[in-house]
This record gives structure tokens, C-alpha cells and sequence, in this order.
């Protein structure tokens, strides 16, 4: 796929955020709720995908 240089530029422009935004992080992984019990799970699932192969 190829684009003029005037739409990549448009696209990579609209991920940027406005100044003062603020990024909203209260979910999934990244909220501070459970936090350790969280990355316990996530290196228990991890163990076990890589070593059960």
C-alpha cells in the first residue's frame, strides 16, 4: 500500500494527542487497583504458555 506523503503524514499526525490531554489508565493492567495480584497472574499464564509447549 503506498499514500502521498500529504495523507501518511495526516494519519500519523491524528494519533497524537492534544496538549493537556490527559490519558485515562483505569483498566485492564495498568490500573493501580490489584496491581500485584495482576502481574502474578500475568507471570503465572506466562510460565505456563512458554514451558507447556
Amino acid at each position: 500500500m503506498t499514500l502521498p506523503l500529504k495523507d501518511f503524514f495526516g494519519r500519523l499526525i491524528s494519533h497524537i494527542t492534544p496538549k493537556h490531554f490527559k490519558m485515562i489508565r483505569k483498566y485492564d493492567i495498568y490500573s493501580k487497583n490489584n496491581k500485584t495480584k495482576k502481574i502474578k497472574i500475568l507471570r503465572f499464564n506466562f510460565f505456563r504458555k512458554n514451558f507447556f509447549k
